[in-house]
């Protein structure tokens, strides 16, 4: 059986994180593929408890840190597919992407690990 390729590279359709069906029909189905997409079941939308979004204080999940405002608008627009209440701040010369308010530091926690699934590098911060 002849595989297609490209530059080296074996066209395949992604099933999933552990089968491919490449273009002649053969699977991989349970091989372990260190570059194939993760797939994850769809995270929970997080809904950060009421609090007062004027004043931006409280606590909150900070997603990412630009020093360019229009990186920032797009990583809270990707943020926003997922998450409620997800605001940009200027914070000295970085725009910082964060999800809250939340009313206490408990809340933020519970959220956090399903906010990390989407963005790594979050961690709980308060203003």
């Amino acid at each position: 059986m002849m595989r297609l390729s490209l530059l080296g590279f074996a066209l395949a359709a992604t099933l999933s994180a552990d089968n491919f069906i490449y273009l002649d029909g053969s699977s991989t189905q349970g091989e372990y593929h260190p570059y194939a997409p993760k797939v994850s079941e769809p995270t929970a939308t997080v809904n950060p408890a009421p609090a007062s979004k004027t004043s931006g204080h409280g606590y909150f999940i900070q997603t990412g840190a630009y020093k360019m405002s229009k990186n920032a608008k797009v990583h809270e627009g990707l943020m926003q597919n997922t998450f409620a209440d997800v605001q940009t701040f200027k914070v000295g010369s970085y725009y910082k992407v964060m999800i809250g308010p939340y009313t206490s530091e408990k809340a933020a926690k519970r959220d956090l690990s399903a906010v990390r699934h989407v963005s790594r590098g979050a961690f709980l911060t308060r203003r």
